[in-house]
């Protein structure tokens, strides 16, 4: 029996971490699924993830609004670290921390030993031209741009600033460091990014996520681990 973890880092319970169940997992929004969400969009019993032959299968269970995994529509898939499923508004990353942070130092370490590709393969579609594995950006993606940030809390105390900082002065650098290989053709409206900082943006948003629940409901069970 494979036991699976999964953390939401987008959607209504976005910062919630389902650790270590029994296969088989099924994932929708009513009673019975080990993993209930609160999304309108999730079906009834919207995926099923279970065991075969050592590795780890999803299955779309025939759900109103279909499945994606790193943007790529499916009806079955298998699942490894630091996969991003899309069920209805939801967003899960696949994995326990220990093993998101594992393939990161690997992807890491195999980054360090090869040289660049001359070619796009290996590497992931941030947005435009349709291919396989594209991520679409719809308008929400993008009116969010185009709002002005929200304002600092004031007020704090010298050390509530202090400890402000260092939390923005991690995912800044996170970030930085994720974006960095980032390609950029002279024409076309894509972004090409290798895996390595496709995991590493991934986690970064579920350290954001894990914060946004962790400040929202401080008596949660919520824990921050870092992931470099």
């Amino acid at each position: 029996m494979a036991y699976v973890s999964f953390h939401v880092v987008d959607g209504v319970d976005k910062g919630r971490s389902y650790l270590n169940l029994p296969t088989p997992v099924t994932i929708g929004r009513e009673e019975g699924n080990a993993i209930r969400l609160n999304d309108e969009r999730i079906s009834r019993y919207h995926v099923k993830v279970q065991e075969d032959d050592g590795r780890v299968v999803l299955t779309d269970l025939d759900s109103t609004n279909g499945t994606c995994v790193n943007g790529e529509v499916i009806q079955l898939r298998l699942l490894r670290a630091g996969d991003r499923v899309s069920v209805g508004r939801s967003v899960l990353m696949f994995g326990n921390l220990d093993e998101v942070a594992d393939l990161l130092r690997q992807e890491q370490a195999n980054d360090q030993k090869r040289e660049a590709p001359n070619s796009f393969w290996g590497f992931k579609t941030l947005a435009g031209g349709g291919t396989q594995g594209s991520v679409a950006v719809g308008s929400e993606d993008i009116e969010i741009f185009e709002r002005d940030p929200p304002p600092l809390p004031e007020e704090l105390s010298p050390a509530q600033a202090a400890q402000l900082s260092e939390v923005l002065d991690y995912l800044h650098r996170f970030l930085a460091t994720a974006t960095r290989p980032v390609t950029l053709p002279k024409e076309g409206h894509e972004a090409r990014l290798p895996r390595l900082s496709w995991q590493q943006i991934q986690a970064a948003q579920l350290i954001l996520a894990r914060y946004s629940r962790s400040v929202g409901q401080p008596n949660s069970d919520t824990s921050i681990t870092t992931l470099e």
